[in-house]
């Protein structure tokens, strides 16, 4: 890893980008410090964009953040024009950059959500990376990467998978809705309907599906 002064037009989002989207508060904070005080935030790290990637080297990209979106972000909204510190990483695999993305955010800066870091923990071992790994890679405890992939394994086989709320816990699957549910609930309407003096009536002269439909319904109430 290298250290070197980058501008903020030379850098693009990662793609695998692990918390979602940009905090718009944390922008405006940042922001307003660079106004005030200038740059004197960590050095944001980054990875070089493959040579194959040729549409953004078009565009004058050279890097991938790996940490710092947030101060790049900020670094944008305040036209801060200063080059910027970074530590340049060596290329990185997918699977070691969102495992470098995850122990940077939990170090410093805006701590990453419940369900960032379940995203994160659960995209790592799709790729194949098994769970003291990422422990290890990431810097969360083993206990909290062994929990979140337990979870995941049980909502698959459970035939829903990745069914998990913003906590990371696994959801209670519904119940099937079934047909003679709903006719039981619809004869009920119906019966009100009629309790109150509201008639079902035939659909002579209306040879509309739903008029025949309700003639089904009213012979089936009527047996």
């Amino acid at each position: 890893m290298k250290d070197e002064l980058v501008s903020i037009w030379e850098l693009r989002q990662h793609p695998d980008y692990i918390r979602g989207q940009v905090s718009k508060s944390g922008i405006a904070e940042y922001a307003q410090v660079l106004k005030d005080s200038g740059w004197v935030f960590p050095a944001i790290e980054l990875q070089p964009i493959a040579s194959t990637e040729k549409i953004y080297q078009e565009e004058g990209i050279r890097y991938y953040i790996i940490d710092g979106t947030t101060r790049v972000a900020a670094a944008i909204e305040a036209e801060y024009s200063k080059k910027i510190p970074a530590k340049i990483h060596a290329p990185l695999t997918a699977l070691d950059a969102i495992a470098l993305q995850v122990k940077a955010n939990m170090a410093h800066g805006i701590r990453l959500s419940p369900a960032a870091q379940t995203n994160a923990i659960k995209k790592l071992k799709e790729l194949g990376m098994n769970g003291k790994t990422i422990a290890e890679k990431t810097g969360l405890s083993t206990s909290s990467v062994s929990r979140i992939i337990s979870e995941k394994q049980r909502a698959t086989a459970s035939g829903a998978p990745g069914n998990v709320d913003k906590t990371g816990q696994v959801k209670q699957p519904a119940k099937p809705f079934k047909t003679e549910d709903w006719l039981k609930i619809l004869g009920k309407v119906l019966k009100g309907w009629e309790k109150h003096g509201t008639k079902i009536r035939k659909s002579e002269g209306f040879p509309d599906v739903c008029g025949k439909a309700l003639d089904s319904i009213a012979e089936a109430l009527s047996k």
